[in-house]
């Protein structure tokens, strides 16, 4: 299985069992979890932005608060041809790219701001698809995959970008009630361990 996480930063991690694999170059490999004597790994690819993309399109101006970015996302039919490269701290996985910067492209004389913020949000869906490709190319055939991709954090609550990450990645994203599973999932096992 394979877990999103959009918080201040974006996460993707899958689930590689008693598997400890080596790094592929653009993704790092990290344990999961251990229990007793049994050790479960996981490989990593970040994304730097996420929340913190959404906290700048308050800080320009385009939003006055994160909860707006839904029904502004929905009020337009796409993206208008506009695309965010939400390099904002460079580019994490699979490019590490610390040099790039933000930008939007494709912007014309019919773009409003509602395209920007559409744009701005389903980067996130390219973003977590294209490092499933990298995992997909360099760890595990998606053939072996679930097809699911559990998402949580701040970010998952916005229902637009949880179906632009399912129709981009075309992956089934599903998500819990407690959007907060981090740092639940840390404290159940601080209590499991005590």
């Amino acid at each position: 299985d394979t877990k999103v996480t959009l918080g201040t930063g974006g996460f993707v991690n899958v689930n590689t069992g008693e598997s400890a694999l080596a790094s592929y170059g653009t993704l790092y490999p990290l344990v999961a979890w251990k229990l007793g004597k049994r050790t479960l790994f996981a490989m990593e690819g970040p994304d730097t932005t996420a929340g913190l993309g959404v906290e700048w399109l308050v800080k320009v101006g385009l939003i006055s608060n994160p909860e707006e970015t839904e029904a502004l996302a929905m009020s337009v039919p796409d993206h208008g041809d506009v695309f965010y490269v939400p390099a904002l701290f460079g580019l994490g996985a699979p490019y590490w790219d610390d040099h790039a910067r933000a930008m939007f492209i494709g912007m014309s004389a019919t773009t409003t701001r509602a395209h920007l913020v559409r744009a701005a949000l389903e980067c996130y869906g390219f973003r977590v698809a294209e490092i499933l490709k990298a995992f997909f190319e360099q760890v595990l055939p998606r053939s072996s995959h679930s097809g699911y991709l559990h998402i949580s954090g701040g970010m998952s609550k916005n229902n637009f970008v949880c179906q632009s990450i399912a129709d981009i990645t075309g992956m089934t994203v599903i998500r819990p009630t407690n959007t907060e599973t981090t740092s639940t999932g840390v404290a159940f096992f601080a209590g499991i361990q005590c």
